[in-house]
This record gives structure tokens, sequence and C-alpha cells, in this order.
């Protein structure tokens, strides 16, 4: 399979039903519990699709805050604002039938990043099914 381009599979829009660790994630990341539940319940819908100039579309639609990311390439970073609020540098890569996120916030010359790992289940649901604080 090409690496350099999403497979048409991944383009639609999905709600996010399930995420594999997500509690753990956010709990290493020092995320209180009250917090980590409020974010579990909040409905995040992903829209992934080709851009008609280049490249590709995302976007994330919650109930308190959308980001649009439109026309990047896989392997190129963007800055964007985050679902946080913050400025991101955003890359998408793609490999072994996974699509790849990966957040750098600008405000923390500490920050080592995050990548979220996406893959398309047997139902042709989106899946979250990792998540990776850089280290």
């Amino acid at each position: 399979m090409d690496q350099s381009v999403i497979p048409d599979k991944f383009f639609g829009r999905f709600t996010l039903e399930r995420s594999e660790n997500f509690d753990e994630f956010l709990a290493a990341k020092g995320v209180n519990w009250i917090v980590r539940k409020m974010i579990q319940f909040a409905s995040v819908t992903k829209v992934i699709a080709k851009n008609k100039v280049a490249g590709y579309n995302m976007e994330n639609l919650t109930s308190k805050k959308n980001t649009l990311y439109h026309g990047w390439k896989l392997g190129e970073t963007f800055e964007a604002d985050g679902l946080d609020g913050n400025r991101h540098n955003v890359t998408f890569t793609f490999a072994d039938d996974t699509l790849m996120e990966k957040h750098v916030r600008l405000n923390d010359p500490n920050d080592k990043g995050e990548t979220y790992y996406f893959n398309i289940d047997t139902d042709d649901k989106l899946v979250l099914v990792r998540y990776r604080p850089m280290t």
C-alpha cells in the first residue's frame, strides 16, 4: 500500500465512539479524575477529506471547540490551534494502515508532543487506538 496517500476508507464523517487506553493517557498527563470523565463524555466528530486544491482536510468538531485543518500534506508540519486552545505544530503521517496525528504545543518549550493513532475497524468506524507522549 502506498504510504504517501491516505486510503479512501479514512474519508468521511466519524463520531469517535471508542478510544483505547484514553483514561490512562490522560491520567499520565496529570489530568484529574473529574476532568478526565468530562473529556471522555464529550462528543468528538472527525471529518476527513481530500482537499479540493491539494492535500487533505481534517476537522475536529466538538461541543466546546472546533479545529479545522485544511490543505495539509502528509509529512509536512503546520501551525494551528489545538483543541486545548493553544497553538500547536501539527504533522500528519500514514503508515501500516494507521493515520497518525502529532501535536507539539508551541507555548511550552519543554513539550515533547504527543501522537494520536487512528485506524478504521471492521465496522468502518474510526478508532483512536493509542496515544503516545513523545519522550
